[in-house]
């Protein structure tokens, strides 16, 4: 193998890793933003769960005074 032949090899090498390791960077980021958006809606999802079942006891507590009051 020639000097010419062992950098045409490397450069080759060097393009085809950096054809490789760009969308793989660009999946990656792409997956972090992901997992961010999921953890923010499943902490949103718990705050209003919260929220519903709070009002949900009011309501039931307001159920049973009205009918306490019809009695």
């Amino acid at each position: 193998m020639t000097e010419a032949q062992a950098v045409y090899t490397v450069i080759i090498g060097i393009g085809a890793l950096i054809g490789v390791m760009t969308p793989v960077l660009k999946l990656n980021n792409s997956i972090t933003k992901l997992t961010t958006a999921i953890e923010y809606m499943a902490t949103d999802n718990r705050r209003q769960d919260a929220r519903l079942d709070a009002h949900s006891r009011e309501l039931d507590d307001h159920e049973k005074r009205i009918s306490h009051l019809e009695k």
